[in-house]
């Protein structure tokens, strides 16, 4: 790991020569930035700076890590998708519950982003589980033949994974059943009024603004059926089946601040923001919808969800009308969740 060290000077200079990082063959320091603790703005620039210039991969908090400072440090290691770690000479680095990584006779700590709930996450990850699995197993002919109509119209892989945030910062493949052509990427980065507009319109394209897509492809937008490989995802722990919307590194931005607890917990195929507006839910609606589902979580939330997205999902392939909800504004957000 390329390593940048953060610290009040006498602390750095003694991590630098310490066994656990001196002696350590898989450490390599690429910078060191000072601090003085209780004074100066947050060296945020300087960090930034020596991780993209070093390809530095970690961010490693040398002395107790405060409340403050973790919020500080772990946005920032999220960011910039680096791990997020503290050394302490004195055995204590503080940040909630670190997972110990022993290094030369002492510890070195991983910090971690997530938050535990006890019986809630352990049935709520039990719920993921038997309801992914038997969701896989149901809609695999129906998987199969999708991935054959994909590819009889546009050579290529079926499916497209595209790299999202998870929970703890971890990034991860989002799997989709490919909707595009295959240089669909290229091709909008290439157009600068595509890209404008992908921006300025929440991080996606409206469906008839986008001639990336194919017509197998419209068809499974329409359905939402293009979604159900990230049963796979929720089965293996990356996903959940309702949680805040997946969202890029970008996206980031609009929740600086509580970027900490927007990835305290999974991301979700459905959630708040998918039945109370949904593409139409802009930021910053969209970033306080999701953040006070993380703050009132509860399993009969969870059901009215799951039941609200069956409903909007299997409701017009039978001809059936499901009712719409106006976007919430900024002030409603609770309101509007509160309603299931």
């Amino acid at each position: 790991m390329r390593v940048v060290l953060i610290g009040e000077r006498f602390e750095v200079e003694h991590a630098v020569s310490h066994p656990a990082i001196a002696s350590a063959s898989d450490v390599e320091v690429a910078g060191i930035v000072h601090i003085v603790r209780g004074e100066g703005p947050f060296p945020e620039r300087a960090i930034r700076e020596l991780v993209l210039e070093r390809h530095a991969d970690t961010l490693m908090f040398v002395g107790r890590l405060t409340p403050s400072s973790l919020t500080s440090f772990g946005e920032l290691a999220v960011v910039l998708g680096c791990q997020l770690l503290s050394f302490s000479p004195h055995g204590d680095s503080g940040g909630g519950r670190p997972v110990v990584i022993w290094r030369a006779s002492h510890h070195v700590s991983e910090v971690p982003i997530v938050s535990e709930h006890g019986w809630f996450d352990r049935t709520k990850r039990m719920m993921d589980i038997v309801l992914s699995a038997t969701g896989l197993l149901c809609t695999a002919p129906f998987i199969a033949v999708a991935a054959l109509a994909i590819r009889l119209e546009s050579p290529g892989n079926p499916f497209f994974g595209h790299v999202r945030i998870g929970v703890g910062g971890r990034r991860f493949r989002c799997w989709k059943l490919r909707t595009m052509h295959v240089d669909a990427e290229r091709h909008m980065n290439q157009v600068d009024s595509l890209l404008a507009l992908y921006k300025a319109n929440g991080f996606r394209l409206p469906d008839e603004q986008d001639p990336r897509i194919t017509r197998v492809g419209r068809l499974l937008r329409k359905t939402s059926f293009d979604e159900l490989p990230q049963l796979w995802n929720v089965l293996v722990g990356e996903m959940s089946l309702v949680g805040p919307r997946p969202i890029v590194a970008e996206e980031l931005k609009h929740y600086a601040g509580e970027i900490l607890t927007l990835l305290s917990v999974r991301p979700g195929i459905t959630g708040a923001w998918a039945v109370n507006g949904r593409h139409q839910l802009a930021y910053p609606h969209r970033a306080q919808l999701e953040l006070h589902y993380i703050r009132s979580r509860s399993i009969g939330n969870e059901l009215r969800i799951l039941w609200r997205t069956a409903g909007a999902v299997i409701g017009p392939m039978f001809g059936m009308k499901t009712a719409s909800r106006p976007v919430p504004h900024a002030g409603a957000a609770e309101s509007a969740l509160n309603q299931g």
